[in-house]
């Protein structure tokens, strides 16, 4: 664990103007930098990992969807969580790819400092490189708890073009 990480979060915790060797404190630094390396995981991944050659030639060019991937990412402007559903489709030029390894697609991107707006972008270029020039429709669905809409029941869907 990063012993340096953990010491940064025991100086939030005096921040904020907690003791942290108060009892129920005291292993919270480093329970809090473990969940921080955790949730920005994606930056310690690379694609070819992640796809560990799961890309097959196919003849196949119907559509192919995957729906409902849980995402979970940070706000690189606030460190706050937002979270939703990412539904990918794309059809097939000669070459598709393991149904799970879109969902540990959009896990990477998803698990560093993001903005909803680029975390699509990212996804969708991707998939578009590795797998399909034809096209990639990526539909991304997504919840604040906290921020400018957590008194709001609000969605953000976005969904890139031109890419």
């Amino acid at each position: 664990m990063n012993a340096d990480l953990s010491r940064m979060f025991e100086e939030i915790i005096r921040g904020v103007g907690e003791d942290p060797s108060r009892d129920g404190l005291v292993d919270t630094p480093e329970r809090a930098a473990r969940a921080f390396q955790f949730l920005t995981r994606g930056y310690h991944q690379t694609l070819e990992e992640v796809v560990n050659n799961a890309i097959f030639e196919s003849d196949n060019e119907e559509m192919i969807l995957v729906k409902d991937i849980e995402v979970y990412s940070l706000c690189e402007h606030h460190l706050l969580p937002f979270i939703g559903k990412c539904h990918v489709a794309y059809i097939p030029t000669g070459k598709v790819i393991g149904l799970s390894k879109i969902a540990r697609i959009v896990d990477m991107y998803a698990r560093r400092l993001q903005i909803q707006e680029n975390l699509t972008k990212q996804i969708a270029d991707t998939l578009m490189v590795m797998i399909s020039r034809r096209i990639v429709i990526l539909r991304n669905e997504k919840s604040w708890r906290f921020g400018p809409f957590s008194h709001r029941r609000s969605r953000i869907i976005l969904s890139p073009t031109g890419s």
